[in-house]
């Protein structure tokens, strides 16, 4: 049986993964993120990854505060860059050598070649380049590119659900003039 450990697990894209996972007769473990206790369990967070001793890291956690939020980029680093990091030193050091982490189209700006276009972005960009130094020295990485996530029973307020919405209550949704370009991937 494969052991996994999951961030992110409790997320709408984290929670599909982990009950295709489950199905599939994978052991699954879930890290939570608890910003406010980052400072005090690094040890005890690095002692619990080695504990689990997973053949495989499925690092999907992350924040996307607004960027004009007050603390936005204080959450964009901990959550996107340096709590990654941190899973991902332990997980490396307890053994660990295969990793997947969930990267999103916005880190190459709006034309798929540009800067990120957020602080969210940005820091996902910031932990791809962390993910390649790990597989520079023999952890197996894969960094996928997700775009724009939809499927059933998705609780976020995203276009496709907006759309579903609106159409069910016989009601038009205000759209933009539709010129930008939008790549859908279904969650499963």
């Amino acid at each position: 049986m494969t052991r996994a450990l999951v961030t992110g697990a409790s997320g709408y894209v984290g929670g599909r993964v982990r009950a295709a996972l489950t199905a599939a007769g994978w052991e699954v473990h879930a890290l939570a993120h608890a910003p406010d206790r980052l400072d005090r369990g690094d040890a005890a967070r690095a002692a619990a990854i080695g504990a689990i001793g997973a053949e495989v890291l499925i690092h999907l956690a992350a924040d996307a505060p607004p960027d004009d939020a007050p603390d936005a980029a204080a959450r964009a680093v901990d959550a996107n860059l340096r709590f990654g990091t941190l899973v991902l030193d332990a997980f490396a050091a307890a053994g660990g050598r295969t990793v997947v982490h969930a990267g999103s189209f916005w880190e190459f700006g709006e034309d798929g070649v540009g800067p990120p276009n957020s602080l969210y972005a940005a820091t996902k960009r910031a932990f791809r380049a962390v993910l390649e130094r790990y597989a520079a020295r023999g952890v197996a990485a894969a960094a996928l590119t997700l775009f724009d996530v939809y499927g059933p029973a998705d609780p976020r307020a995203k276009l496709l659900p907006r759309l579903l919405a609106a159409w069910r209550r016989g009601e038009t949704l205000a759209l933009s003039p539709g010129e930008q370009i939008v790549d859908l991937v279904h969650v499963d």
